[in-house]
């Protein structure tokens, strides 16, 4: 499986993790369903990801202001 290490200071201007693994959260997705949600949001000034809860499922979203 692949691996990457994203450092968040050169990706984000806000950050907050909480997690209970050392602040480390791993988590695989769909690059296609990934750079879907990205695409909608490409005309926007800024969107926001999250790592969140659904229906009891972790997921990750993409909200645009």
């Amino acid at each position: 499986m692949p691996y990457s290490d994203l450092n968040q200071s050169e990706l984000f201007l806000e950050w907050r993790i909480e997690s209970a693994s050392g602040n480390c959260i791993l988590f695989e997705l769909s690059l296609k369903n990934f750079l879907d949600a990205l695409d909608s949001a490409k005309k926007a000034p800024q969107c926001q990801l999250k790592l969140t809860k659904r229906h009891g499922q972790p997921v990750l979203c993409v909200e645009v202001p």
